[in-house]
């Protein structure tokens, strides 16, 4: 069924089609995939050791370019700091190395100052050094386990003090990633193998640990741990640029949202479905409704008047068929849509329609608009 649901995603490239498909079965629905361009000849795959963070980059400008969302760090130092970065100054002799070694570096602070960001940002624009820094969970809890994760992976410790970091040898206290690719609301750490060596001997404990825990909080952390250190994530190497590689990346994103959180089905006819319902309820004369209704049905009728079809008759025909029995505006039939891979994911439906309710209230309330 995956199979099928990606080959239909990816028609003219069944190559990247399989090789997406193994992937997501070695890694399971939790699992993540990175679309990588590389000058090979053919596509390939693998599965290497890593982790999804959710965190992302706090300004554009540690971007690699204007026309890329998102900053790709090599091999990478890693700087955990459990407190706010406030002070640019207790920073400097770790700039100085960086400087020098040419070193690239990940900072995941608590918080970030807007004096020090504007500093940082400065000094990755020039040249100075390559730099990245990100914002940790607020959760408290989340935010200490992340970086206790983080800490075993990588070969450091969570620092609760940027002055810890003054010493001649600064850099070398750091922690060591293979590879960071850092997006507007997450990121990718591709830990680096040895780092992750001297991570054994901590394995090694929280197995111990975790036959010898009986407190059910506690085990829960436990397991937590070991499952992030012995975490994968999968990379799809490819020779495609430009538009081709945006679009393998928007594939594997669409996939990974669909394993997830499930798909409903496409070409507007969810949203139909769901609005014939709230017309069709007790709450269906009432104007907010019916304008939300009405809304929820413009995609599909849309789409019927763009194919040139006659838009009456056939939402007289989809109205009085079953529930996956839509418009195929590719052949121009009623079809069921989900056994032609027309699918969305729901979580993305769901969004656009929180968005959507978002915008039209704010419309409501102040009486104007502006475009």
């Amino acid at each position: 069924q995956l199979s099928q649901f990606i080959s239909g995603l990816l028609p003219k490239n069944q190559n990247v089609g399989l090789l997406l498909n193994e992937l997501f079965q070695e890694i399971g629905l939790e699992g993540d995939i990175l679309i990588e361009s590389c000058a090979a000849t053919d596509h390939f795959a693998q599965i290497l050791p890593g982790a999804r963070i959710d965190s992302g980059y706090v300004s554009p400008y540690f971007c690699d370019s204007k026309e890329k969302d998102k900053a790709t760090l090599d091999f990478p130092l890693l700087l955990l700091l459990d407190a706010p970065l406030n002070n640019i100054h207790s920073f400097l002799t770790l700039f100085k190395q960086l400087g020098k070694a040419k070193e690239q570096l990940i900072i995941l602070a608590h918080d970030i100052e807007p004096n020090v960001l504007a500093t940082l940002s400065i000094n990755h624009l020039q040249g100075n050094f390559k730099i990245c820094p990100l914002k940790g969970p607020k959760d408290p809890k989340k935010r200490e386990a992340l970086f206790q994760n983080l800490a075993k992976a990588s070969g450091t410790t969570a620092f609760k003090d940027i002055k810890m970091l003054q010493s001649s040898n600064a850099i070398k206290q750091l922690g060591r990633l293979k590879k960071a690719i850092v997006y507007k609301e997450f990121s990718h750490f591709l830990f680096d193998d040895k780092s992750l060596s001297k991570s054994f001997e901590s394995l090694e404990k929280l197995e111990i640990s975790l036959e010898e825990e009986t407190n059910l909080d506690k085990l829960q952390n436990i397991q937590e741990s070991l499952s992030f250190i012995n975490g994968y994530l999968g990379v799809l190497y490819t020779n495609s640029q430009g538009e081709a590689l945006d679009q393998l990346f928007d594939c594997s994103r669409f996939i990974s949202s669909a394993l997830k959180h499930g798909v409903v089905t496409g070409g507007g006819l969810a949203l139909y479905r769901a609005a014939q319902s709230l017309l069709e309820s007790p709450l269906g004369k009432k104007a907010g409704v019916q304008v939300l209704a009405r809304a929820c049905s413009n995609p599909l009728t849309k789409l019927i008047e763009n194919s040139g079809s006659d838009r009456p008759s056939l939402l007289k025909k989809i109205h009085s068929e079953k529930d996956d029995m839509g418009f195929n505006a590719k052949s121009g039939k009623i079809e069921d849509l989900r056994k032609k891979t027309i699918v969305d994911p729901k979580r993305l439906i769901k969004t656009v329609l929180k968005l959507s309710s978002e915008g039209a209230m704010d419309i409501f309330k102040i009486d104007a608009l502006i475009c």
